[in-house]
């Protein structure tokens, strides 16, 4: 889950963060090291034009019951 912040970060081309791509590249990470993961590279793709706005990511797992 997350806010506005990192699905309408861009790049410097103008281009919008590619949450799903870069999702499906970190989904074997744990739940807390997944938001600071998403975030950094965000932060990276966005460059030199910054992010503009505020940033919330929230990392659920699901368990199998036994």
């Amino acid at each position: 889950l997350t806010t506005d912040g990192l699905t309408e970060t861009r790049g410097a081309d103008g281009t919008f963060y590619p949450v799903t791509e870069r999702l499906t590249e970190r989904v074997s990470l744990s739940s807390t090291e997944l938001p600071r993961a998403l975030y950094e590279d965000a932060s990276a793709f966005a460059g030199e034009r910054g992010q503009h706005d505020d940033v919330a990511i929230l990392s659920v797992r699901r368990s199998p019951f036994r």
